[in-house]
């Protein structure tokens, strides 16, 4: 009887061990200025900034009860061909809560900026890109979702620092 507890405890110990092991190191995450390197891919985001409540494009106002964020990145594509991202970055507050790019995005970008839909990436070119997210008053902690440029590619975080 003994034994048989004994087995049990070992096991028990054994599978807590394991539980503990796959929870692994708390995800690091890169910060504005710092490299996220992929296998096909480099990512940097360059900057991140709250522009209000109202942005404006030719003669169209758009408002939110919240706020718009913009963050400026750059993409370097460092395959051997050419791609194109057709899911853009999201962005992610403390709360867990992720936010999408604008649907209409590209009205509020004005030139030189560019928006990543559609775009080309040629290989091993450096571009630069802007997105807008409308996110809620509360949001902060919020940080910058990357990925690799391969369908159902790795993911890494960027904390915004706002």
């Amino acid at each position: 009887m003994r034994s048989n507890r004994r087995h049990v405890l070992a096991c028990l110990i054994a599978v807590l061990f394991a539980l503990l092991a796959c929870k692994g190191k708390p995800e690091t995450r890169a910060r504005v200025g710092e490299t996220v390197t992929f296998e096909d891919s480099q990512w940097e985001v360059v900057g991140a900034s709250f522009i209000g409540n109202q942005i404006q494009s030719f003669g169209t106002d758009k408002k939110t009860a919240g706020q718009f964020l913009k963050v400026d990145f750059k993409v370097t594509n460092t395959s051997k061909q050419d791609e194109t991202i057709l899911d853009h970055p999201k962005v992610f507050d403390d709360q867990s809560r992720e936010f999408k790019v604008l649907d209409d995005q590209a009205m509020y970008v004005h030139q030189p900026e560019q928006t990543l839909t559609l775009e080309s990436l040629p290989p091993s070119m450096m571009k630069r890109f802007t997105a807008i997210y409308e996110l809620p008053k509360d949001a902060k902690g919020l940080s910058f979702e990357t990925r690799a440029l391969s369908a159902f590619g790795e993911r890494r975080k960027v904390s915004l620092g706002i």
